[in-house]
């Protein structure tokens, strides 16, 4: 992406995306949110912090790109994606965002979007 001009040169604040693709874009006081919506899974924040401006689709299409994890050396799974809350059912190895017990069964929660 280009430069970004200073804060006060961005206009006012406000929530944009491209209809469609899943992608939020959220800016207010110099700060810029970016959220990826699509799939099933719980959303995953592709960027937070400085003011992007008004990025057209194409370079938020090209932001979710460069986010995306590159699978290294022989790995057989792919790239693990966070979301906002990460799961181990999804591959996450941290800290997990919610963690609980059932009794010895169902060990991680795999939450679904379903619209």
């Amino acid at each position: 992406m280009t430069a970004v001009p200073p804060p006060e040169q961005h206009g006012q604040p406000g929530q944009h995306g491209r209809p469609g693709s899943g992608l939020t874009h959220l800016r207010a006081a110099g700060v810029s949110l970016v959220i990826d919506l699509s799939g099933s899974t719980l959303p995953r924040v592709l960027h937070w912090g400085p003011c992007l401006g008004e990025p057209t689709g194409p370079q938020l299409d090209a932001l979710r790109l460069a986010r995306r994890c590159q699978p290294i050396g022989f790995s057989v799974d792919g790239p693990v994606e966070v979301a906002v809350l990460p799961e181990q059912s999804a591959g996450w190895l941290g800290t997990p965002g919610l963690s609980g017990h059932r009794g010895g069964r169902d060990f991680s929660a795999a939450f679904r979007v379903e619209r």
